[in-house]
């Protein structure tokens, strides 16, 4: 059985998760590395970067929602066509993603919307990788068989999660829908987000 979901069409931004913190929802994300957006006044709009798995997890459920699963964020990127980047099976520029050879850093949540998946999320190629909410497991989806059809669901447990979407250093094979990486939760990098 499928079940539709929601995706929010920006990266959450540094603004928004300061002010979950403020609230007292979310854990402080200060990061003393000069590239963390967190306490940057420029980089407000700029994805929030330097979080853990759990404090993605308790951002979301601040909002009443939570971490896609990685079969959702592909959808997602990809669209029901499965195309090879959110944008389409074209090339990647930078007009379309932020990612190496683009320029150093973030850019704004809100921006490159030439990029835009099918169902409109921004970003799902490039700027910062996106937690999800699986465990990682290299050959999780061959092991199934033909007993995945849809919304697969990742393993119960493991050692890092999944992240997707590639980052602002990756190359234009990385930020390609299909392709994934794995962190372990308790990590924090300037090119993590969700």
């Amino acid at each position: 059985k499928q079940t539709g979901c929601f995706i929010d069409t920006t990266e959450t931004t540094a603004q928004a998760y300061k002010l979950c913190a403020l609230k007292g929802k979310c854990s402080d994300a200060k990061a003393i590395a000069s590239d963390a957006n967190y306490n940057k006044k420029a980089k407000q709009a700029h994805p929030i970067n330097y979080v853990k798995w759990a404090q993605a997890v308790a951002y979301c459920a601040h909002k009443a929602g939570r971490l896609c699963t990685e079969a959702e964020w592909e959808l997602a990127a990809r669209g029901p066509a499965g195309l090879v980047y959110p944008w389409g099976n074209g090339a990647a520029s930078c007009a379309l993603a932020m990612y190496s050879g683009c320029g150093a850093g973030t850019v704004k949540a809100d921006t490159l919307a030439n990029g835009k998946s099918p169902y409109f999320a921004l970003h799902m190629a490039g700027n910062v990788r996106e937690w999800v909410a699986d465990w990682y497991d290299a050959k999780w989806y061959s092991k199934q068989g033909n007993a995945v059809v849809s919304d697969p669901k990742g393993p119960k447990s493991g050692f890092t999660k999944v992240v997707r979407g590639g980052f602002y250093g990756s190359s234009s094979t990385q930020i390609r829908a299909s392709a994934r990486a794995f962190v372990g939760p308790k990590i924090a990098a300037a090119s993590i987000g969700f």
